[in-house]
């Protein structure tokens, strides 16, 4: 497994939209890395993630329970929770428009159950656990054969018929904390056995 450290300021010494969109870079680079085209995100939000590289995406469907302002317009978009989007692939009562998806991405909202985010609202619209949506964004991975899983979260987590490949230990800054214990989360590339 390839591990790397990434700082959110060395980020943003590139300028530009990196300034303001520092998770983009690091979801970019390992698309393109891992060379994938095709994306489904199931916990979509804005689409912040496909900033920086949203013209190299040839194929970008988000699903989220509520529709949010996008930064980034999807290709398509299903205002369906990861549970229901399961139950209909699963029940075979849905099909997505596409053959092949290179990779399902995967950022649960409020890591921290008692917490409250007020620059962002949609961390605070929250339809099942942070696990059980991880649990879910697998088993929507193997019904779809999907290569890959990138994952954003707090730590390491098990899916089930997939290895983790490659993590970016994210350190990041906020201009009202500064806890260096605290500040630190992963993006985790997982591949199919």
């Amino acid at each position: 497994m390839f591990v790397e450290q990434v700082d959110q300021r060395e980020i943003q010494k590139r300028g530009g939209l990196y300034v303001k969109f520092p998770s983009s870079y690091i979801i970019c680079s390992m698309l393109e890395r891992y060379n994938c085209k095709s994306v489904l995100d199931v916990t979509y939000g804005e689409g912040r993630f496909y900033k920086t590289c949203r013209d190299n995406i040839l194929f970008l469907i988000g699903s989220d329970p509520k529709k949010w302002s996008w930064v980034v317009k999807p290709d398509l978009f299903y205002q369906f929770n990861v549970f229901y989007l399961y139950m209909l692939l699963s029940k075979r009562k849905f099909d997505l428009p596409i053959r092949r998806l290179d990779i399902i991405v995967v950022d649960p909202p409020k890591w921290i159950i008692n917490a409250t985010y007020n620059k962002r609202e949609m961390y605070n619209y929250l339809v099942g656990t942070p696990e059980a949506i991880l649990t879910t964004s697998g088993k929507i991975a193997k019904e779809l054969n999907t290569r890959y899983i990138l994952i954003h979260y707090r730590n390491m987590v098990q899916i089930e018929e997939y290895t983790p490949i490659h993590v970016v230990k994210f350190k990041w800054f906020a201009r009202y904390l500064y806890t260096e214990s605290k500040n630190t989360s992963l993006y985790i590339l997982y591949e199919r056995k």
